[in-house]
C-alpha cells in the first residue's frame, strides 16, 4: 500500500473526497476514481465527485458517471482507468477472485479444449 501512495501525489485531491474515510485503502480508491471522473468528465463538481468516489462498489461508481455523461460506457470508464494506471486501485483482483464462480463442469471442459488443441496442432 505504500508503494502504490508513494506513486499518487495525494495531495491535489479536494479534502472532502477523502475526508471521514475509514481506511488508507479507501482513500486511494477514491483518488483513483477521481482522477477517472476528473479526465471524462471535466466539469464535475465536488458533490458530484465526492458521491462517485465514495461509492460503495464500482458498479454504483460507473453508474454514477454515466448519469454525468449519458455518452459514457463501461468500456470508456475502464480503459481511462488503464490509462491512468489507476485501474487495479479502483478493481482490485482478490474483490474479482472471491465472486468468480466456475461453472461446475470448468475442469473437464478446460481438460477437453486442452486435448483437442493438442490434437490440431499436430
Amino acid at each position: 500500500m505504500q508503494e502504490i501512495k508513494s506513486l499518487l501525489p495525494i495531495e491535489d485531491i479536494p479534502s472532502i473526497i477523502v475526508d471521514k474515510l475509514a481506511s488508507e485503502h479507501m482513500r486511494i480508491q477514491a483518488y483513483a476514481k477521481w482522477l477517472v471522473a476528473k479526465e471524462l468528465v471535466p466539469s464535475v463538481t465536488l458533490i458530484q465527485a465526492k458521491s462517485a468516489t465514495t461509492a460503495p462498489t464500482t458498479n454504483s461508481f460507473i453508474n454514477a458517471l454515466q448519469r454525468l455523461d449519458p455518452h459514457l460506457t463501461t468500456a470508456d470508464i475502464e480503459e481511462r482507468a488503464l490509462m491512468l494506471n489507476v485501474f487495479d486501485e479502483i478493481w482490485p483482483l482478490n474483490e474479482y477472485r472471491k465472486r468468480l464462480i466456475l461453472p461446475t463442469n470448468f475442469k473437464t471442459r478446460l481438460q477437453l479444449n486442452q486435448k483437442s488443441s493438442h490434437a490440431f496442432v499436430q
